[in-house]
């Protein structure tokens, strides 16, 4: 009877020894956990704080040395319709990214009038005009590739971010309501 108080003795004194390292991996474990290490895309291209239009990380791309530099998916996770549909990067490494193509808007002759509007820019050559994004619709669930211009050349390696906002119109009834979904971009030149 003795040796086999003994043997409960021991297995009691291995576990209580070996439980503070097998909690102290675990406490570890969820903090890593909470701070993103172990889902998708940890570490590398992310994007956060939109609502509605869902910004796909792993499209997120952005290439070294050029200024048409960043490239990323995005859908429509909002369900409803988005009517007028605009993007614009409102600080970081890109001046502009816009979802659909762009014209030339004939209504404004000034530089300052121009960068004044969100979705607008002045291009200097050829006497000045202002070049605007066209508005583009997508239904639930549809996806866009925005385009970049006007981005930091940055090199391999190096770090960017960019702060985004989407416009876009929602029609209840016979109105129309416009919305903003606001997010940041970061990740590391590819």
């Amino acid at each position: 009877m003795e040796f086999q108080g003994r043997k409960g003795q021991s297995a009691l004194e291995y576990l209580h020894t070996y439980a503070w390292a097998i909690l102290a991996v675990l406490v570890v474990g969820i903090v890593l956990w909470q701070f993103g290490a172990f889902g998708p895309h940890s570490g590398v291209n992310t994007a956060s704080g939109f609502a509605k239009v869902k910004v796909l990380d792993p499209s997120i791309r952005y290439s070294p040395g050029t200024s048409t530099a960043l490239d990323f998916m995005i859908m429509n996770s909002g369900g409803i319709r988005m009517r007028n549909l605009r993007s614009a990067a409102t600080s970081g490494d890109c001046e502009r990214v816009w979802i659909g193509g762009s014209y030339t808007n004939p209504d404004i002759t000034n530089e300052q009038e121009c960068n004044a509007k969100t979705f607008c820019y002045w291009d200097s050559e050829d006497g000045g005009m202002c070049i605007c994004e066209k508005i583009t619709y997508l239904n639930p669930g549809d996806t866009a590739s925005p385009v970049s211009v006007f981005c930091n050349p940055l090199d391999r390696g190096e770090s960017f971010v960019v702060h985004l906002l989407f416009e876009y119109r929602e029609r209840v009834g016979k109105d129309y309501i416009t919305h903003q979904d606001t997010g940041v971009l970061r990740g590391i030149v590819e």
